[in-house]
């Protein structure tokens, strides 16, 4: 009849470890982390008196998906400082379409498409600059 008692805490053991191991938080796979973030598509269209359109915004924290189109009879180099380090924008030839994508982590209305050194557009990150859940 001893037997009984260590069975029952075995068993008790078990239960409480696999609650707790059920707690532990397991990291998300990068293509889950993808999948869940929105997606924010801006199809700026170069031309030779500027860029349409003028003003693109977004909301932070979504996944940009930029597509550059340039519809000038010349070849053109665009640039978006502020997030040059997370998408680096190919000079584009005459007629030429490009896309890429990159996360918009960085709130504020001061991010300017350039084009060939000049600013053409503007790019809006709408969102608080504070961390969620912050005050």
């Amino acid at each position: 009849m001893t037997r009984w008692p260590i069975l029952a805490l075995a068993v008790g053991a078990i239960a409480l470890a696999l609650v707790l191991l059920e707690r532990v938080p397991r990291p998300v796979p990068e293509a889950a982390r993808e999948a869940i973030v929105p997606v924010d598509t801006v199809r700026w269209r170069v031309h030779d008196t500027g860029v349409e359109p003028a003003l693109a915004i977004v909301a932070k924290g979504h996944r940009v998906r930029l597509v550059l189109v340039n519809a000038t009879g010349r070849a053109v180099t665009p640039r978006l400082p502020g997030y040059d380090d997370r998408v680096e924008l190919p000079s584009l030839a005459a007629g030429e379409t490009w896309s890429g994508s990159f996360l918009a982590d960085r709130p504020g209305a001061d991010f300017a498409l350039w084009i060939d050194g000049e600013p053409a557009a503007r790019l809006t990150v709408a969102g608080s600059h504070l961390v969620e859940g912050h005050r």
